[in-house]
């Protein structure tokens, strides 16, 4: 890492505070409504000024880009969880309910354009976390559950 700032203040995001055990920067942002935590990787950058505008884009386009997540969720995991992850008596999930109990925690966003956001899984998978990857070239290429 050679960022050597404490701390930035972006436009959009605000105040940005270098985290070195993480070797990123975090603060909080608000993606369609909703407060959540951005984390900006330097782990392929020697400076936050080659991660940001990964940021800028994805916040740039939010409606887009969340309709491509949760298509991308869901053509991952919804067979998976109406095949194997299904409660007793519970009746298997339209696309739109799965969409519906998801509700995104964070996202972390890369130099070179990779993205990475991680949502609460509103119990589909027994509490287990769910992350959504891609690029902002390739899209969405990636869901699993996580722990």
């Amino acid at each position: 890492m050679t960022d050597t700032a404490t701390s930035h203040i972006d436009e959009r995001f605000g105040t940005l505070v270098l985290v070195p055990a993480m070797n990123s920067y975090a603060g909080t942002a608000n993606w369609q409504d909703t407060v959540i935590d951005l984390h900006c990787s330097l782990d392929d950058a020697p400076s936050l000024q080659q991660v940001l505008p990964v940021a800028h884009a994805l916040w740039q386009d939010q409606a887009a880009w969340q309709d491509q997540l949760h298509t991308g969720a869901i053509a991952r995991l919804l067979e998976l969880k109406n095949s194997s992850w299904l409660e007793e008596d519970e009746q298997p999930l339209s696309a739109a309910d799965f969409a519906a109990r998801i509700t995104l925690l964070s996202v972390t966003v890369y130099a070179g354009g990779g993205f990475e956001f991680l949502y609460h899984d509103g119990d589909l998978f027994w509490g287990h976390v769910i992350e959504v990857s891609g690029s902002l070239e390739n899209g969405v290429t990636h869901a699993d559950i996580l722990g």
